[in-house]
């Protein structure tokens, strides 16, 4: 638990899929990863909200990406505003 508590203190680094200590999920499979995303994909350059669209799916690729904005709602673009 120790080892993970460290990397999630270190900002130098940046795990992609890193797994979660079964006492730290209550025994449940999840990861904790690092997201980057370029402010040009954020509305006004910055989150506005402490929710964002992502498309993951770990069984055929590490990464997690922002939804592209073309594929967002109307709903959802209101609440960014």
């Amino acid at each position: 638990m120790q080892a993970f508590a460290d990397k999630l203190t270190n900002e130098m680094v940046a795990d992609i899929k890193l797994p979660v200590p079964p006492a730290a999920n209550n025994g449940l499979q999840c990861y904790y990863g690092t997201l980057l995303i370029p402010r040009d994909h954020l509305p006004q350059g910055h989150l506005r909200c402490n929710f964002m669209p992502l498309l993951i799916k770990p069984d055929e690729t590490d990464a997690t990406i922002v939804l592209p904005r073309r594929h967002w709602d109307d709903e959802f673009k209101q609440a960014l505003r």
